[in-house]
């Protein structure tokens, strides 16, 4: 929806920093603000000095500018008088100024959203789904004259955990390192090396749905002839069960699937991953496979059979476990 060329207060809420600042900055050349002198506040250190520094600025034109921005970042910190006066402030009697404040997230009876949404103008961002990120992605390298293919894309959204921020950051890596090449999944595990390779996350699906353990073991001798480390490999299972367990316990408790994300502290993505494994196997069966590995990662620290073994056996025996064997 376009914006009116009259509006002077807006509110942004977006979850991550990348989409926020490209949501304020297509607002300000839609508005004719890009070239507009600005000044930034942040809530968390906005004080009543400040707001009274702020009404002095919003009536007193800049000798130096004819227009004004004032941007008041991250307003879910602001203290509760000064939402009072935010609320209060004149903002359809401003000339050549616009007020924009910003905000990860805002809870649904906030009075600054509501007031916003009605009185002025909202522009409310939702998480990126699995769906649309890599889409999202390209986009974004493009802007940045990177050609991404959706295979890379979406390589990099799995390390970046769903994290529209994280992504950008290693999209601006990538394009350095690259100098001009469009980058490939090698190029990717290159640069960062020190972040879990997706397969890494496939091999307990594998080890649990698969019906042999074929597929699972291929994968792990795949990992280990790659440096892998295997004390990681344990870890990174052992992690991944514990939140699988955290998963099941809280569907035996009938906890919605959006309130199990926000519990956990989890991307939308892992939660669409691990979701069907989680309901496909019992806490029982869960505990289990979470021994297996400790005894697992004891039998490596006394050396008592080769890394390869040990870890073989391991999902061979996951394998059964899952199959209810």
């Amino acid at each position: 929806m376009a914006l009116r060329s009259s509006l002077r207060a807006l509110l942004i809420l977006c979850p991550d920093r990348v989409r926020l600042q490209d949501a304020l900055t297509k607002s300000l050349q839609e508005l004719g603000f890009c070239d507009a002198e600005t000044v930034s506040f942040h809530a968390s250190e906005f004080s009543n000095k400040d707001f009274t520094r702020l009404e002095h600025l919003l009536h007193s034109p800049s000798l130096f500018a004819e227009k004004q921005v004032f941007v008041i970042h991250q307003v879910q910190d602001l203290k509760v008088n000064l939402v009072d006066a935010l609320l209060e402030c004149p903002f359809e009697t401003l000339a050549n100024t616009l007020v924009v404040l910003t905000a990860s997230s805002l809870k649904a009876n906030s009075r600054l959203k509501k007031f916003f949404s009605k009185n002025h103008y909202l522009i409310e961002k939702q998480p990126l789904s699995a769906k649309d990120f890599p889409q999202w992605l390209i986009d974004q390298a493009k802007s940045l004259d990177v050609s991404l293919s959706k295979k890379v894309a979406t390589t990099i959204m799995e390390i970046a955990d769903c994290n529209p921020d994280e992504a950008d950051r290693m999209v601006r890596h990538l394009c350095i390192y690259c100098d001009g090449k469009s980058p490939t999944t090698n190029d990717v595990f290159t640069v960062f090396h020190h972040h879990p390779d997706p397969n890494e996350f496939e091999l307990l699906d594998q080890a649990l749905s698969s019906p042999t353990e074929v597929e699972s073991l291929r994968t792990l001798q795949d990992l280990l002839h790659s440096g892998k480390n295997p004390f990681l490999l344990l870890n990174l299972l052992g992690k991944t069960l514990s939140r699988l367990l955290s998963i099941r316990t809280l569907l035996e408790k009938k906890t919605p699937t959006s309130e199990i994300q926000e519990v956990l502290g989890i991307s939308s993505w892992i939660l669409s991953k691990q979701l069907p494994l989680a309901k496909q196997y019992s806490s029982k069966q869960l505990k289990n496979l979470l021994e297996l590995v400790i005894t697992s990662d004891s039998k490596l620290k006394n050396k008592s059979l080769g890394q390869d073994l040990v870890l073989e056996e391991l999902l061979c025996f996951a394998n059964a476990l899952g199959k209810g064997k």
